[in-house]
C-alpha cells in the first residue's frame, strides 16, 4: 500500500467528496485506507476542494 503526499492527494481528489468514487479510486490506484479518508478530508476543505477541483479540469 502506498501513502501519497498532500500534494499527490490534491492531483488525485479531483475536488470528488463521494465515498463511493473515492473507494473506487482508491482500490484502482492501490493505496491505502488512511489515505483515502485523508484525500476524502481533504476535499471536505473550501481550499482542498477548490484546488482539487483547478487541478481535475487542468488535466481533464
Amino acid at each position: 500500500m502506498k501513502e501519497l503526499s498532500q500534494s499527490e492527494i490534491a492531483l488525485v481528489s479531483g475536488g470528488i467528496n463521494m465515498l463511493g468514487i473515492l473507494g473506487g479510486i482508491a482500490l484502482a490506484a492501490g493505496i491505502s485506507w488512511n489515505t483515502g479518508k485523508a484525500i476524502n478530508t481533504f476535499n471536505q476543505t473550501v481550499s482542498g476542494g477548490s484546488l482539487g477541483a483547478s487541478i481535475y479540469h487542468v488535466f481533464n
